[in-house]
């Protein structure tokens, strides 16, 4: 509820702001512009506006747009302050139900246990930063993002009126924010499924974004999940989201270990309760630092991979070769299919030959065609 202390000029401020942020489709155009309308009209000093990063994860260090902070600053506090941040650490600790929409710093800390700790005197104080609030953006249950401003100490803190015209500006920049990340993932998505559609020979495809929400699933993938019983008699979605939490967040974990984007990938079978089919499952992370990060999920029935793998056996193939034969259609290298099977590249160039001459065909885009045009037994000749 808003407060009652804002004056009708607060409200035709707010809600011209708000009106022109919905007209912006970029996530970080978005929160440059918040920023500035919080200098302008909340006399912030400086600011930052971080972005959720996933479920286990409250803020991303990584993707911050700033405001009169400088870059050796933000690199300090990636590095170390994040830690001893109290706000950060208030933040962390509790669901995102449970966060305030507005904190300032005489909710957190009482000024004078603050600037006697060494967050406050190495760095907020070479920083001349004194008082501080933070906005917490959120849709449903979720945290999208997290404002901070800040003023010196010369200036006066945050009032009750300044926390309610924060308070007021919440909902509406969530929802330019939710509706700036839905275009920013649209954009994503026609990048990159064209050529994941054409290399990957599966039958169901769902995409999730950071915080693991479906925000693509092929017809497909719906049939196979619509059919997936689960012991405690959850949605198929749902199920399916438990099934790939850990396996996303370490996939995480290893890009950021790393300069730049890591594709990393992992299989894994979905049970059922013995009354349906199985499901395999391929993870695959794309996206990047900027865009925030996408888990791609190939889904195949059982049946299929079993009638497939008959096919290759009466081909000809060995267990052996029908294990190269599932990298390779994947699209995978001979370094990788080497790599994932623990074998040399030059055996793995004696399976491929031996994989060619009993499917009929004279290099690898024509094996991954065979085997993607040709499921049935009928047609593999």
């Amino acid at each position: 509820m808003v407060s009652s202390s804002l004056t009708a000029q607060d409200h035709r401020i707010l809600h011209g702001f708000c009106r022109d942020l919905f007209t912006l489709d970029d996530v970080d155009e978005v929160r440059r512009e918040t920023l500035v309308f919080f200098e302008r009209h909340l006399e912030a000093e400086k600011g930052n506006f971080f972005m959720a990063e996933s479920p286990d994860k409250p803020v991303s260090f990584m993707r911050i747009v700033q405001r009169g902070i400088e870059d050796g600053a933000l690199h300090h506090y990636r590095r170390y302050y994040w830690q001893i941040d109290p706000f950060y650490r208030v933040f962390a600790a509790q669901k995102p139900q449970g966060v305030l929409d507005v904190l300032t710093t005489e909710d957190i800390v009482p000024f004078r246990e603050l600037t006697r700790t060494e967050y406050y005197n190495d760095f907020l104080k070479p920083q001349s930063i004194h008082h501080q609030m933070t906005i917490h953006l959120k849709s449903g249950g979720q945290v999208l993002g997290v404002v901070a401003l800040f003023r010196s100490r010369r200036a006066r803190g945050f009032s009750a009126r300044d926390k309610s015209r924060a308070l007021a500006s919440a909902p509406y920049l969530s929802g330019a924010l939710k509706a700036a990340l839905a275009s920013e993932k649209s954009r994503a998505l026609e990048s990159v499924l064209p050529a994941i559609l054409r290399e990957r020979p599966w039958e169901g495809l769902v995409v999730l974004d950071r915080f693991l929400n479906p925000v693509y699933t092929n017809e497909q993938a719906e049939l196979l999940l619509s059919a997936l019983n689960t012991p405690n008699g959850e949605p198929g979605t749902t199920s399916l989201q438990k099934a790939v939490s850990g396996p996303c967040k370490k996939m995480l974990a290893a890009r950021e270990q790393h300069a730049g984007p890591v594709e990393r990938e992992g299989r894994m079978d979905l049970g059922s309760d013995g009354a349906g089919p199985r499901i395999r499952l391929r993870l695959h992370l794309a996206g990047d630092p900027e865009s925030g990060p996408l888990f791609l999920l190939f889904l195949e029935g059982e049946e299929r991979v079993t009638r497939l793998e008959g096919i290759l056996r009466d081909r000809g193939l060995t267990r052996r070769e029908m294990e190269v034969v599932q990298v390779l259609a994947r699209g995978a290298r001979n370094a990788d299919i080497a790599e994932q099977l623990f074998i040399s590249e030059y055996t793995v160039e004696n399976h491929l030959k031996s994989i060619y001459r009993k499917l009929g065909v004279s290099n690898r885009t024509a094996a991954v065609h065979r085997l993607l045009q040709r499921p049935d037994p009928e047609n593999v000749h």
